[in-house]
């Protein structure tokens, strides 16, 4: 099995956790090599001890388990037993990592490596290789650490040890994404996305699309980004990990906050602080009772500090969602039981009314509209007439709503847009799109002449250089090629200049019809030139 670390974030990357297989392989009495590799190994030669000491580790009782094991290796070392020495060792790195003595961790773990090499259990040495390099990892050695998460990857491969391949992995890629090689990380994590489906583990296929998620996101490729969280989001709904499903949420953020759709940014963030609040409250109080029982005063006070910044945090990501719902450009109102209950700054503006004056009434007391108070998710999509306190017209808008989960409670959200503002958008955008023909068209007609027009010039230029002498009326005739080669450089200078159009101007044609005055188009370029 894998456990992933995806504990609160810290930062964007901090999605890659490196993965620690806290404990070897163990070769237990009915010989499956598949055993789960998250517990402590069990010796078979001292089962009684070394079983007592993994349900300690479980507990998190480190310092006795360490006792035992301490103990054990001892008697090992005394019977020269060097198998059982080396997965007792290994057992002794463990504890020291969760206690963070990263030193003594190095000591134990490559005493380990180096057992296992003289043995032969070369099958166990692609964990303990996982192990360091992700240990040299959190010591800032990032080359030492690459060397031995690649190595793990090639003894796993050589010994078949799938359920190990993707941890190391996604650690690799998790390295490489600190060293910024963002191609090489998304190679590694779609090899171990490739064996999440294949397996059908739904956690670790949300897992690992959440990593090419971020990635995308670094890369500043939003839309791709979108793609994967979406796909992350599909599988995360048939979860029931809370932690995999904030992640999700926070990619899906992140994505929409760049891709400027605040409505969809506004939505995931308040389900991602529902989960953290759901989370956080669940396990406060019951985190800073097993501290008191389970901590000297220093470390106490170390943890509960810990406790402390993750609330810190989940204030900071509350003054992130106020600040999408303050800054919308659309209005809205947070309705619950048809009651306003939270209004934004810009329905404010909108309305004209003050925060006091709306916030308690009937939603549907805010609109001249009538019947429109008895189900509100009928309301979506319809242009209503909003009242306004300085103007006895009101104000044509579109609403649409949406019911979520605020606070624990199911609400209602109104989203209040101002038709008038979004028409003129509209028709911005449709004038944007109507220049953007015209340039292209422009140059288009521009690249297609360009080069008839020069063959014409030129054979006006070499019939200029002929000798009329024998023929009559030699002015006349070179008068005419004048004329013409004045006409075709002015033909020239506009296809030229038909290129560096940046606005048009149209003028009657035949019937109603209205064409682009060209001309006048470019003279409107020249003016702004000057």
């Amino acid at each position: 099995m894998l456990f992933f670390s995806i504990g609160v974030f810290i930062s964007s990357l901090s999605l890659f956790l490196l993965t620690n297989e806290i404990s070897e392989l163990a070769e237990n009495t009915t010989g499956d090599s598949d055993k789960d590799d998250t517990i402590p190994a069990v010796a078979s030669e001292s089962v009684e001890p070394i079983t007592e000491a993994n349900n300690l580790f479980q507990k998190n009782r480190f310092q006795e388990a360490l006792q035992i094991y301490l103990s054990e290796l001892k008697q090992a070392e005394t019977n020269g037993d060097k198998k059982l020495i080396s997965k007792i060792l290994n057992n002794i790195a463990s504890v020291y990592y969760n206690l963070r003595d990263f030193t003594r961790v190095e000591e134990f773990w490559l005493r380990s490596a180096e057992l296992k090499l003289e043995i032969g259990s070369f099958h166990e040495l692609g964990h303990i290789y996982n192990n360091l390099g992700n240990l040299y990892s959190q010591l800032g050695d990032l080359d030492k650490s690459l060397s031995y998460f690649e190595k793990s990857l090639e003894y796993k491969n050589t010994y078949k040890q799938e359920k190990g391949i993707s941890t190391t992995l996604n650690n690799l890629a998790g390295l490489y994404c600190l060293k910024q090689d963002y191609s090489r990380a998304l190679e590694y994590l779609n090899k171990a996305l490739e064996i999440a489906r294949s397996e059908k583990n739904q956690i670790q296929i949300a897992f690992f699309l959440n990593n090419i998620c971020r990635i995308y996101i670094e890369k500043n490729n939003s839309e791709t980004a979108l793609e994967y969280a979406k796909e992350a989001e599909s599988f995360g709904d048939k979860i029931e990990d809370d932690l995999t499903k904030m992640q999700i949420y926070q990619n899906l953020t992140d994505c929409y906050l760049n891709l400027k759709d605040y409505e969809k940014a506004f939505f995931y963030q308040s389900n991602q602080i529902k989960i953290k609040e759901d989370i956080f409250h669940k396990e406060k109080m019951l985190e800073i009772e097993n501290l008191k029982k389970k901590y000297l005063a220093e470390e106490m006070e170390q943890e509960i500090k810990m406790l402390i910044d993750s609330e810190i945090e989940l204030k900071n990501a509350k003054e992130r969602y106020q600040f999408l719902f303050d800054n919308s450009l659309r209005g809205i109102l947070v309705v619950r039981k048809m009651a306003i209950e939270i209004v934004n700054k810009r329905f404010i503006e909108m309305s004209g009314y003050r925060e006091d004056e709306i916030v308690g009434k009937k939603y549907y007391e805010l609109f001249k509209n009538k019947d429109i108070n008895s189900n509100i998710s009928k309301l979506d999509g319809q242009e209503l007439t909003l009242k306004n306190k300085l103007s006895t017209k009101g104000l044509t808008v579109e609403v649409n709503t949406k019911e979520t989960i605020f606070e624990g409670k199911i609400v209602n959200l109104l989203f209040v847009t101002d038709v008038a503002k979004k028409r003129a958008l509209e028709a911005q955008n449709i004038e944007r799109e109507k220049l953007q023909a015209i340039i292209e068209l422009a140059g288009a007609i521009s690249h297609e002449m360009n080069q008839p027009l020069q063959s014409v010039m030129g054979y006006v230029e070499l019939l200029l250089l002929k000798d009329y002498s024998s023929y009559g009326q030699i002015d006349y005739l070179k008068e005419r090629l004048i004329k013409i080669g004045i006409s075709l450089k002015r033909m020239d200078e506009i296809t030229r200049k038909l290129t560096t159009i940046t606005k048009y101007k149209t003028k009657d044609y035949v019937g109603q019809t209205r064409i682009v005055d060209i001309l006048e188009s470019v003279k409107e370029k020249l003016s702004d030139d000057e």
